[in-house]
């Protein structure tokens, strides 16, 4: 993810109200779809293909993700873009990673994750004074996907994640 990417989607979510979030599946499209076609590096429309031989359209889009873990509830804004996942929450984490489909529907990747200092986390706990950062690896399949709701495991618990599309890229 850009530099340029990660700004902009602050200062969208930065006052943390709700209808600013709400603008982000909207606004984000128009702003960032160059800055994403730009970033591709030569990327494999593989998992669009894949992703039609188990009744997705495309995995590329704007989606809303909402996690549960042992403490609480937490809301983000994803891009998914051919190979490529961005994304943010409204304490201003940052999601930046990788996504590949195969051909038995398997949907696999890594996922880094940076917390800002100070943040209160669906773990219960507040993120220290350093912040965090670490990677997850992505593990589901297209089925799961599309009855939106799997588990990924982080250094911190589990989280149970239900992805909702919000719009096509």
């Amino acid at each position: 993810m850009t530099t340029k990417m990660i700004e902009i989607l602050r200062r969208l979510i930065r006052p943390a109200k709700l209808g600013r979030v709400l603008l982000l599946s909207v606004l984000v499209g128009a702003i960032l779809q160059p800055v994403l076609v730009n970033q591709a590096q030569g990327g494999s429309i593989a998992p669009q293909e894949n992703a039609r031989e188990f009744g997705l359209q495309s995995i590329n889009g704007f989606y809303a993700g909402y996690f549960r873990a042992i403490a609480g509830e937490g809301y983000a804004m994803f891009i998914f873009h051919d190979g490529r996942i961005a994304g943010v929450d409204i304490g201003g984490v940052l999601f930046d990673g990788t996504y590949e489909v195969t051909t038995d529907g398997a949907v696999s990747g890594k996922l880094g994750i940076k917390v800002p200092p100070g943040i209160p986390l669906i773990f219960g706990i507040k993120s220290p004074r350093s912040g965090l950062n670490y990677t997850i690896k992505l593990k589901t399949n297209i089925e799961e996907i599309k009855h939106r709701k799997f588990s990924v495991y982080t250094p911190l618990g589990p989280v149970t994640v239900r992805l909702v599309r919000t719009g096509d890229i």
